[in-house]
């Protein structure tokens, strides 16, 4: 077996494999973006001229642990995924 044989298996692993990934994780990640728009969309709004930095802060706290979750779950396994598929190809070619 050659260098160009393994690259283009480990090509068309990382393609099924990137493509069985979008399948079965779309449905999470947008089921985790309606909720989080439900949640968002009945929380309390802030109006006023006063001190809100705790409740803002809160808030800030909240949207990175959520932003950071979906990150980590969603994003960087098809960003990694990406760059295994370009790494492959740039092998074979």
């Amino acid at each position: 077996m050659n260098e160009i044989t393994l690259f283009s298996i480990l090509l068309t692993l990382c393609i099924y494999f990137f493509i069985a990934y979008l399948v079965y994780a779309f449905p999470g990640f947008r089921s985790a973006r309606k909720v989080w728009k439900e949640v968002t969309g009945k929380a309390m709004k802030i109006s006023g001229d006063k001190h809100r930095y705790p409740i803002e802060l809160k808030n800030w706290i909240s949207n990175s642990r959520y932003y950071i979750w979906l990150t980590f779950n969603y994003i960087l396994p098809l960003v990694l995924g990406l760059i295994a598929i370009g790494i492959a190809v740039v092998k074979v070619s």
